[in-house]
């Protein structure tokens, strides 16, 4: 009980301090605060009486929560300016950002139909109604048959990586878009029609959130950028919302499919059983829920327990770089190069840690982003790597004012995708988080330096 309070006061004093630095609490420290804070709050309650917590990991959930905000308030020495009546300051034209929604959103587009198409023709619609954890399980390589694997190889790495970062790119410069011009433009939606299609192939729920969180995201900055509007109206967005057909039948059809995929296929076998807490019957679906949520805090603890850390320094963590680079290490091997080509995994013999629930076990395969930087250096990395992300963030968030440029607004909407799943897993580590931070650096950031056309000049 004692750390559940500790863990609200903290998390409501950096809320008020965002509020006094920031004069926002939608700020990486905010977000930050809100979020791990109102976790570890209803962890360290432990309302479902799973396994209480190491006084290691309690050490590091605190540490690692107070080095992200050092990490922010380092970084914020000055308030921030004045916004009234900014304006995006950028060398890529409006015709040039809608035609990148429009190309990235209908590459997006075309991948989530052809793994729908896939999934459909190889499984049949009878499957994927009657048995949809079996055709869920055929994506993930430690649990698929070899014969019926729903995709692999180069197919798999187009749609499921490079096509999936073209969804989410052409979803930040939607709303990015929305938030500077505010025009009616069709394609802005394709992202949304994208991710659904995709999570409803995938039979996931995810990507459909990491959407509605992008184009959240793009909502609260740009009411921060332009401080001129009016104050934040939940009542007031909602109602506008709706206004607009075409987005509630977007939002209908989001809260059908999470109520599909989240109660109906069930991402794991929790039983027909009731858990009894205080003399109380819980059904399976708060259970479901809850583990989801909550989950990685417990299984995280099991890491620590287990004392298992591999000592890779970086390997982990930064994977998706490793593994990316995999075709041009191989290229130097075969030139006479001595290369080694051991490559870690971030799934190593602790991805599944089983969790008490009442009769039977649960198994939870995320780990709170603590768990890579665990990995690779120990103790030490969960409080390094945690203050890194708050000084990064929070030094695009700034720049945000103080430039107004895309290239920070898209990076900072996708460090908040980051912050906000933290608790769950580190999204850095999938392709499809990291090729689009490789399409923000190429198709915004260099352009708008202009580099391009100076090395066309030379030319």
């Amino acid at each position: 009980m004692i750390f559940s309070i500790l863990s609200a006061c903290f998390a409501i004093l950096f809320l008020l301090i965002s509020k006094k630095v920031y004069k926002y609490y939608f700020t990486p420290l905010g977000i930050y605060a809100a979020i791990w804070g109102s976790s570890l709050v209803i962890y360290f309650l432990n309302p479902l009486d799973y396994f209480s917590p190491s006084d290691e990991t309690i050490v590091i959930f605190f540490g690692s929560f107070f080095s992200f905000c050092l990490g922010c308030l380092l970084v914020s020495r000055q308030r921030l300016p004045n916004t009234n009546n900014f304006r995006l300051k950028n060398n890529i034209s409006e015709e040039r950002i809608k035609r990148y929604i429009l190309i990235f959103g209908s590459l997006g587009l075309l991948g989530s139909l052809a793994l729908l198409f896939i999934v459909l023709s190889k499984f049949g619609i009878n499957t994927y109604f009657s048995d949809p954890e079996y055709i869920r399980r055929q994506f993930f390589y430690e649990y698929s048959d070899l014969s019926v694997r729903v995709i692999s190889g180069v197919s798999r790495f187009l749609i499921m990586n490079v096509l999936r970062a073209c969804t989410y790119f052409a979803a930040i410069l939607s709303s990015i878009y929305l938030m500077f011009y505010n025009k009616k433009y069709l394609p802005i939606y394709i992202p949304i029609i994208s991710t659904i299609v995709f999570d409803a192939a995938y039979l996931g729920r995810s990507h459909t959130m990491d959407t509605f969180i992008i184009y959240f995201s793009g909502f609260m900055l740009g009411k921060q950028i332009d401080a001129s509007h009016k104050a934040f109206d939940l009542k007031a967005m909602v109602k506008k919302l709706f206004k607009n057909k075409l987005i509630a039948f977007f939002l209908i059809l989001f809260v059908v499919l999470f109520m599909y995929q989240g109660i109906f296929l069930k991402k794991y076998d929790i039983g027909e059983y009731k858990q009894m807490y205080s003399g109380v019957e819980i059904p399976s679906v708060v259970v479901h829920f809850y583990d989801y949520s909550m989950g990685p805090l417990y299984t995280f603890d099991g890491v620590v327990k287990d004392e298992f850390h591999t000592n890779w320094y970086g390997r982990v963590t930064f994977y998706v770089i490793e593994i990316s680079l995999r075709p041009f290490l191989v290229f130097l091997r075969h030139v006479g190069l001595n290369i080694e080509m051991d490559y870690p995994t971030h799934q190593t013999d602790y991805q599944m840690i089983p969790i008490q629930i009442s009769f039977d076990k649960s198994k939870i395969a995320f780990f709170t982003y603590l768990r890579y930087f665990y990995d690779d250096f120990g103790f030490a990395g969960t409080f390094i790597f945690p203050f890194l992300l708050g000084a990064i963030t929070t030094t695009a968030y700034r720049n945000i004012f103080k430039k107004i440029q895309l290239y920070y607004i898209a990076l900072s909407m996708l460090l908040l995708l980051v912050i906000s799943w933290s608790t769950i897993l580190w999204q850095l580590i999938n392709f499809h988080i990291f090729y689009t931070l490789l399409f923000i650096f190429f198709f915004i950031a260099l352009r708008e330096k202009n580099v391009y056309r100076k090395i066309t000049r030379k030319i």
